[in-house]
């Protein structure tokens, strides 16, 4: 750990206080050791030091800290607050996070896993660039009326390519809370879910949102679907407006990926929006579905502007072209993405995304363009030449 921050070890018999200082090669000039058994003994070492993160070595019953962690957190908030102990039972883990740890770290632990521990605290606490303007980061939900069109795997590379082109926070919500399966898309084993946001009596604990994120290798967020599909019975409308209002105000862009069909959770992802990617391929049954989607999109009084209508797996040379797809839609077409069946289900299957499969490919360079549209002065990599038919096709549309 390096740079002006300083660190504050609160050691509470937690025997975590060596592994700490070891694992993130503190210096006396950057870490300060203390033990503290009462509230004023914690605040009085913090005003004393200054710290930018405080690490609570808990015991291995850590009843006794939580109520402290807790004052400190109010007292405090602008700390980066990371609990620590041998033990990561699923009640110590929970607790510490209803007490405010914006992380918790088990031990043993690897060096790259407090890595990435303290940088996720880091960007929870602002010492990362956070959504411009405070509060208005720019929600995308990506939404099918048919299954199969690749929605999922679209939302999980428009993520992926914007976080690389604006270098900014970015989140992914995986509100298909039945079956959602973006945490497949990453390749990500999660550890907390949205369904711990809701108790089994209904109570909502907002104040967890940020510390069931989930940091991926990119640097995207993910915040996972509940694993049991009947854990998504406790989530309401009013939990997932209650989110988007958390996420927006950590993230300068929030992805959603939403089930199919207009129940009350994605009605509610799809008002929260300010743009939705109707995504369909040019099967009629999906052309159909789509159309139907746009006529209810209408009586939601949806602006149209809102709407981004994104074909995928378009092949210029089959039946559906550009004069059928104008006919087909009142909405115009905002991006198409080739017909690449194989490099998409190779990154899928990888969990990864589609420009790690294929940099080159025809695909890869059309998710770059699409993430591009939502980011300000992007410069695209020039990394395929285009040609071809769907080439042509694309650059008519951008015009």
């Amino acid at each position: 750990m390096s740079g002006n921050s300083r660190v504050l070890i609160i050691d509470l018999d937690g025997g975590v206080r060596e592994a700490i200082e070891e694992l993130g090669g503190l210096s006396a000039d950057e870490a300060k050791v203390v033990s503290a058994s009462s509230i004023e003994e914690a605040l009085a070492a913090i005003e004393k030091a200054e710290p930018s993160i405080v690490f609570f070595g808990l015991p291995q019953d850590g009843a006794s800290a939580f109520a402290l962690m807790e004052r400190v957190v109010a007292a405090h908030p602008k700390l980066g607050v990371i609990a620590a102990a041998h033990s990561s039972s699923h009640d110590l883990v929970l607790n510490s996070m209803r007490a405010g740890a914006d992380e918790f770290l088990p031990h043993p632990c690897s060096p790259e896993e407090f890595r990435s521990v303290v940088q996720r605290v880091c960007r929870k606490k602002g010492i990362c660039r956070m959504a411009p303007g405070g509060g208005n980061g720019r929600v995308i939900a990506a939404f099918s009326g048919k299954g199969g069109c690749g929605k999922t795997m679209v939302a999980a590379n428009l993520a992926f390519n914007i976080a690389r082109l604006s270098r900014l926070p970015v989140a992914v919500a995986d509100l298909d809370l039945q079956f959602g399966d973006m945490a497949t898309m990453m390749d990500i084993q999660p550890r907390h879910t949205l369904a711990e946001l809701v108790s089994d009596s209904g109570t909502f604990e907002e104040d967890l949102v940020y510390q069931v994120m989930i940091e991926h290798a990119s640097g995207v967020s993910l915040l996972a679907s509940p694993i049991d599909p009947a854990d998504s019975e406790r989530i309401a409308a009013e939990h997932v407006s209650a989110i988007l209002k958390r996420l927006k105000e950590k993230y300068s862009y929030v992805i959603l990926d939403t089930s199919c069909g207009f129940n009350e959770c994605t009605l509610a992802a799809l008002d929260g929006a300010d743009d939705i990617l109707l995504v369909t391929d040019t099967l009629v049954p999906s052309i159909q579905a789509a159309q139907r989607c746009i006529r209810v999109f209408d009586k939601l009084e949806y602006d149209r502007s809102k709407i981004r209508l994104v074909v995928n797996r378009f092949d210029p040379s089959g039946d559906v072209g550009e004069k059928e797809l104008a006919k087909a839609f009142e909405v115009p077409v905002f991006a198409v993405l080739p017909n690449d069946f194989q490099t998409a289900m190779s990154a899928i299957d990888a969990g990864v995304p589609v420009a790690e499969v294929a940099e080159r490919s025809e695909l890869a360079a059309a998710l770059r363009e699409l993430a591009a549209k939502f980011v300000e002065g992007a410069e695209l990599p020039q990394v395929a030449d285009r040609k071809g038919l769907f080439g042509i096709f694309s650059r008519m549309l951008r015009k």
